[in-house]
């Protein structure tokens, strides 16, 4: 992991405080620049063009469990716009994985690359971006719960980051986007179930 000040955790509210998590240092709320969604927390790192998002979406009850990591995998790539979506990992994560849940649902970790173009950019003009994504089902409350993590990988030169985002950053080149996943996910706490209705 990059050791420096700016990765160490920082326990954030989100959703009015309803939930918790720890998230580095170095990740901004992106709500305190630009509207995000009720149902999203987002924050980024400008530096390295990388960002974790918090998601409370609608249970997909027609969606198996051992299917819902790709179905969301893909459904984000859909989202994004991908030209190209490869998922080259898929895992269960234990339940010791998600230790302040109180209420425990079944989770699943997925890796995978996406060509993506950044904002108004053309899709000749597309990153290649490392996503990891888990979904935590809890169907007793009727929510999804997906923390997403998009990292980029490959810059193209013609995207409006290329100037901005080092490549060669120790940021970048790292292997520590799945290590803030999971502490990510050891520091998820439900405050407030009230949350989901």
């Amino acid at each position: 992991m990059v050791t420096n000040d700016s990765e160490s955790p920082v326990n954030r509210e989100l959703f009015g405080g309803a939930v918790a998590v720890e998230v580095a240092k170095r990740f901004v709320d992106v709500s305190d620049f630009r509207q995000v969604p009720d149902n999203q927390e987002c924050f980024a790192d400008g530096n390295a063009d990388e960002s974790l998002l918090v998601e409370l979406l609608e249970h997909k009850s027609d969606v198996r469990d051992e299917d819902s990591a790709r179905f969301f995998f893909d459904d984000l790539g859909v989202a994004n716009e991908a030209s190209a979506c490869e998922l080259t990992h898929l895992e269960i994560i234990p339940l010791d994985g998600t230790p302040r849940m109180q209420r425990r649902g079944v989770s699943y970790l997925v890796t995978g690359r996406q060509q993506v173009a950044k904002g108004k950019d053309d899709a000749d003009a597309a990153n290649v971006v490392l996503v990891h994504l888990v979904v935590i089902r809890l169907p007793d409350v009727a929510t999804d719960i997906l923390i997403t993590i998009n990292k980029p990988i490959v810059i193209n030169p013609n995207s409006c980051v290329a100037g901005i985002v080092d490549i060669n950053s120790p940021l970048i080149t790292s292997n520590d986007s799945v290590k803030l996943l999971r502490h990510a996910l050891r520091t998820l706490e439900i405050k407030d179930w009230g949350l989901f209705g």
